[in-house]
This record gives structure tokens, C-alpha cells and sequence, in this order.
């Protein structure tokens, strides 16, 4: 049973694709966070709903799969609604269909409030904010687990965020961790592969300044980043590639 559910439409122009044509990983978690943020609007808990009370709604998790690519100029639809809530977890899902109503992709979440003047998360039961029910829904995958370290030899390099990295939240959009992963993927790598699978676990805040160390794994298919500010892990992507046809 899938409650309350919001859909919207989107087109791919030339700034959602990538090298090849194709819809870019990091537009596709931008797409899914601008779908998401509609409903959580249409439902009276949105961004300036939250904002009255001094927080905001953050992703701190997301699983991705990708059953093929869309291109250029095709017409995706997004579906997304959420399950109950858990502690303090938002779990919140998608599904992406192509043109023909095959299913080409589907993703799921995990949402936090963050209280913008501390920088922490915290418990929705006290935010004021009066939350819907997502009892009762049965979730069309399984919730975001942990990405997993490749282990072996690692390509390392550093990194500082830099202006077009930051969102209105003051940090790193959950969507260019994905760019990252494919900047360091490297273009002859994505040229002749796309991801098909992706999760990403972002553990902390990255900040304006942040000096990141970036840690590179490859194995057959599988691949993760990691990304580490002095001992403490900043995010974690990993996941599969895929051959283009």
C-alpha cells in the first residue's frame, strides 16, 4: 500500500546530461531532492514550514539503482513518498519511469532534521512541526544500507569544496558527492561505463574550507570513495558500474 504519493514529470535538457548523453548521477539526486521537497511543501512540512522553527530537513543516506540510462531529451516520471518514520530517520522513496512506463530506476532515503543554528540533528518529536503518517506503506526496495570500503590499493587525493559545491543549507549538496565520485572515476571510466548502483552515507557535515582526503577503490565492477577530514569520516559512496551499450 503506498500512501500520500507525489509525481512529477521531468524532461532531460543538455544541463541534466552528461558526456555522453545520458542523465548525470548527480542530477538524479537533485531531481529526487527537488520531487521530495514539493511534497514535503504540498504536506505543510517543507523547507520554509521548517524554517519558522529554525531547522531544516537534511539527507543523511541514500540508495540508488539504475536499470538503464536515460538520454537526452526523454521524459522521466519521479514518484516519491515516505514510510514511518523511525527515531529520528525520515525513510522516503522513488521510483523513476522511462517514456514506455518501464521502470528504469529506483531509490531510497533517509531524511534528518538539522537545527541550523547548532548544526545537529534533532528529535522531530520536539520541532513543533506536525508530521504525516507513512504507516502501513511497503516499501519498493530495501532501506539505504551502509556503503562498504573496498579494500586493497587506493588512488589518493585531496580536495576543498569549493563555491559550486554549496547549497542554502551552508554545506555540500548531497548531489555533488556524486560528481565527485565521477570526477575521480575518471572520464575514459565513465565513458564506457555508467553507475548502475550507488550508495552514499554522508556521516557528517562538509563545510566551506573543509580540506578532504579522498580515498579511491577499485574492484572488478565495484568501487568506493571515501572522503575524511583528520580521523573522521566525512561520506562514504560505493557501489557497481556498468558497461554502455
Amino acid at each position: 500500500m503506498i500512501p500520500d504519493t507525489y509525481d512529477v514529470s521531468v524532461t532531460l535538457a543538455s544541463r541534466d546530461c552528461d558526456l555522453c548523453g545520458t542523465w548525470r548521477p548527480s542530477a538524479v539526486l537533485e531531481a529526487m531532492q527537488e520531487t521530495a521537497c514539493a511534497h514535503w511543501d504540498r504536506l505543510a512540512c517543507g523547507r520554509a514550514d521548517l524554517l519558522e522553527h529554525g531547522i531544516v530537513w537534511i539527507i543523511v543516506r541514500t540508495e540508488l539503482s539504475m536499470h538503464r540510462c536515460a538520454r537526452l531529451g526523454e521524459t522521466v516520471s519521479i514518484s516519491t513518498f515516505f514510510t514511518k518514520q523511525h527515531l529520528c530517520l525520515f525513510p522516503r522513496f522513488f521510483i523513476l519511469t522511462g517514456e514506455n512506463g518501464e521502470e528504469i530506476g529506483k531509490a531510497s532515503s533517509f531524511w534528518v532534521m538539522m537545527d541550523l543554528e547548532k548544526r545537529r540533528m534533532i528529535d522531530p518529536s520536539g520541532s513543533g512541526i506536525r508530521m504525516p503518517d507513512g504507516s502501513g506503506t511497503i516499501p519498493p526496495m530495501r532501506y539505504p544500507s551502509a556503503a562498504k570500503v573496498i579494500s586493497g590499493a587506493a588512488v589518493e587525493s585531496s580536495y576543498t569544496p569549493v563555491w559550486s559545491d554549496l547549497d542554502i543549507n551552508g554545506h555540500v549538496n548531497n548531489a555533488r558527492y556524486a560528481d565527485w565520485l565521477c570526477n575521480s572515476l575518471g572520464t575514459e571510466t565513465m565513458r564506457s561505463h555508467y553507475i548502475s548502483s550507488m550508495v552514499l552515507n554522508y556521516d557528517l557535515e562538509c563545510l566551506p574550507d573543509d580540506r578532504l582526503a579522498f580515498s579511491l577503490a577499485r574492484a572488478d565492477s565495484r568501487f568506493s570513495l571515501r572522503g575524511t577530514r583528520g580521523a573522521k569520516t566525512v561520506f562514504t559512496v560505493s557501489g557497481d558500474l556498468t558497461p554502455r551499450k
